[in-house]
């Protein structure tokens, strides 16, 4: 039997969801390397506009893959190498006399080796975004929450147990889609 594995993003089901501004995407780029990573400081603040239904999502892939705080310790419990540098988010409108009035969110972005696991049978296009993902059984088995190698775009998986388990948390604008796994 095969193990399961789900891709991992941000949904498009949300009408309006929360966007950081200024956030240097120089600094935070889509594909976060290592040394990307290591130059990030562990925690900064950014901010975002507050509106009128506005959807604090809990998986975001803007400009970087980030999980909300509630996230954090779920990832670092099935996955205990992780690593993660934090986002503090405040409303633009913040007035430190006033108080603050809207929420604000603590986002998470995780970093964790690459894992080269796409199957032979993978279709990638050209330019290198894939058309339907593949995956080595051999070289995810075993893990729970893993970044997929060798592609344009930033793909994170999760196991079964990982997705049943983020899916308890009732997650706002979190995706999962069922990957191929084959030996």
């Amino acid at each position: 039997m095969t193990d399961e594995y789900f891709r991992l993003f941000q949904s498009h089901i949300v009408s309006n969801p929360i966007v950081i501004e200024n956030l240097d995407r120089e600094h935070y780029p889509y594909k976060m390397d290592r040394a990307a990573f290591t130059r990030l400081e562990d925690l900064v603040v950014a901010y975002y506009q507050p509106d009128m239904g506005l959807e604090i999502c809990d998986m975001l892939q803007s400009p970087c893959f980030m999980i909300a705080d509630r996230f954090r310790d779920l990832f670092s419990l099935l996955e205990p190498q992780l690593q993660f540098k934090g986002v503090q988010l405040y409303p633009l409108d913040f007035d430190a006399e006033q108080g603050i009035q809207s929420p604000v969110p603590l986002y998470w972005i995780p970093y964790i080796e690459p894992t080269e696991c796409l199957h032979d049978t993978a279709q990638i296009y050209d330019t290198g975004i894939v058309e339907e993902l593949v995956v080595k059984q051999e070289s995810v088995r075993g893990k729970h929450i893993l970044k997929v190698a060798g592609l344009v775009e930033e793909i994170w998986l999760v196991s079964l147990a990982a997705a049943e388990s983020i899916l308890r948390r009732r997650p706002l604008a979190a995706g999962l889609e069922r990957v191929k796994v084959r030996e």
